[in-house]
């Protein structure tokens, strides 16, 4: 393996690293995009930014891997925005959305060498996604975002069979 090789490897890892920073927090709060789909979504990134900036150069045609990181942002936007419902006046999902969209950023500033940005917001993602709630509620009191949980259609609602702390029974599935 070459040294160039080694470092892309490193730049995946440090993309599936992150994605899963987000996806198991998501997890831990039951909710059904977590640790692999992150996980996945932020290698996915990782692995198209890569091959626009390694993939397809000859000596006689120049690289442009933006032209591949602004297909897998709106590739990204396109499956985040999936998870998002709306009924009536409630939208349900939204964080959710946002969780996939920030994998996919993740992905792209890892591949792309921008490893002190990518862990940065890691970071600040995981903060908002697991800290800031248990500070604005408080200051806030309850927000219309809590008070519309447990409805058909709600990807920001604990899984179905979580509620009692066990996974799904899959004894009958083969």
């Amino acid at each position: 393996m070459n040294p160039e090789e080694l470092q892309a490897v490193g730049r995946l890892m440090l993309a599936a690293l992150l994605g899963g920073v987000l996806g198991w927090q998501r997890e831990r709060q039951q909710r059904p995009a977590g640790l692999r789909t992150h996980i996945l979504v932020a290698v996915a990134a990782a692995g198209f930014t890569l091959a626009g900036m390694y993939g397809f150069s000859t000596e006689s045609q120049l690289r442009d891997p933006a032209r591949v990181a602004a297909q897998v942002v709106t590739g990204i936007g396109f499956l985040g925005a999936g998870t998002i419902f709306r009924t009536g006046s409630t939208v349900r999902g939204l964080t959710t959305g946002a969780s996939i969209w920030l994998a996919g950023a993740l992905g792209l500033m890892a591949a792309s060498g921008l490893l002190m940005l990518s862990v940065v917001a890691a970071l600040v993602g995981w903060f908002t996604l697991a800290v800031l709630p248990n500070i604005a509620e408080p200051l806030v009191g309850n927000h219309v975002e809590h008070t519309h949980y447990g409805g058909e259609n709600d990807l920001d609602a604990p899984a179905p069979g979580s509620q009692t702390g066990q996974p799904p029974d899959e004894s009958h599935t083969s």
